[in-house]
């Protein structure tokens, strides 16, 4: 399990934690397997990813994975890591 965490700013009007705490679990998630992220400015720099979820009908594997947003919109095909069929966009 990858955990991120974030420290929270209890001053009165200010943003909340969840978002930090969410990028700090993002690159915890991208650094691997069973990695502790505390959060820190830089992610906040950041690029933004998506989470998409793919079915690969040559050898039924389901999977997941996160990419770069502009990597997503780009025609760049994916393929299934199992098989290495390409999937369709």
């Amino acid at each position: 399990m990858s955990i991120g965490i974030a420290e929270a700013d209890r001053r009165e009007g200010s943003a909340p934690a969840r978002v930090p705490a969410e990028k700090a679990m993002m690159k915890a998630k991208k650094d691997g397997k069973d990695q502790y992220v505390w959060f820190s400015p830089e992610m906040g720099k950041q690029k933004p990813r998506i989470d998409v979820r793919k079915d690969c009908p040559e050898c039924q594997t389901h999977f997941s994975f996160s990419v770069d947003e502009e990597i997503y919109r780009s025609k760049e095909s994916f393929f299934c890591p199992v098989c290495g069929e390409a999937l369709k966009r």
